[in-house]
């Protein structure tokens, strides 16, 4: 496992919420790597040493991500990224688009309370949805049981209407890509490039709704 974490360089349609503690430009983000879930031992103790570093050094969000990981193994590490990391950095956990599927297909019955039973264990402040799970409503049904609005939820978009779905769903922030060639997909060939930020902000600032959700450039 490469233990370093990819950063995301993020623009911005206007303010982020700011119980996030995040600003309203030039967010820099996170992405643990594919094969952390497993990682032990020295090699899960230099991850979270680099996730320290990267702290110090201006990161204001990681996502805890790793496709190959059972969502309990994101959890693990998602508690332990929490107890290691400031209290003021926002941590999101990347559950994998399984977790909200039922086996016949739609959303999982229960699934939005599941995933905040997993925050409340682990202590993170929220939840990233693959792009995959956008159309079965799943980001809307945590920020629909979320009353004060205080969770950080978003979402991976690789088209302007994921974004806008996102964004109508209530997203804290959209993750918009892949900009240039990145870890998260070393097998993308063809990029959506930075046009694509250039069109889902137009859409989203320009009467498209969410314009107050926070845009960040994977790539």
């Amino acid at each position: 496992m490469a233990t370093r974490l990819q950063l995301l360089v993020a623009a911005t349609v206007a303010a982020a919420a700011t119980a996030w503690h995040l600003p309203a430009s030039g967010v820099i983000s996170g992405i643990t790597p594919n094969g952390c879930g497993a990682a032990r031992g020295a090699e899960r103790d230099a991850l979270v040493e680099l996730a320290q570093e990267a702290a110090g050094l201006g990161m204001r969000l990681l996502q805890v991500r790793d496709q190959d990981a059972e969502p309990s193994d994101i959890a693990t590490l998602g508690k332990q990224l929490r107890a290691a990391l400031p209290p003021h950095l926002p941590i999101v956990l990347n559950l994998g688009g399984d977790f909200y599927l039922a086996p016949e297909g739609g959303l999982r019955p229960g699934a939005a309370a599941a995933a905040r039973r997993v925050l409340e264990d682990t202590g993170c402040d929220g939840l990233h949805f693959p792009e995959a799970v956008l159309s079965l409503g799943a980001l809307g049904s945590l920020r629909d049981s979320d009353g004060g609005g205080g969770l950080a939820l978003g979402a991976a978009a690789h088209t302007v209407a994921s974004a806008a779905a996102a964004a109508a769903q209530g997203a804290t922030y959209v993750q918009v890509g892949t900009m240039f060639p990145t870890l998260s997909h070393p097998e993308k060939v063809e990029l959506e490039g930075v046009e694509l930020m250039a069109d889902v902000r137009a859409e989203l600032s320009g009467g498209g709704g969410g314009g107050g959700c926070l845009l960040l450039g994977v790539g």
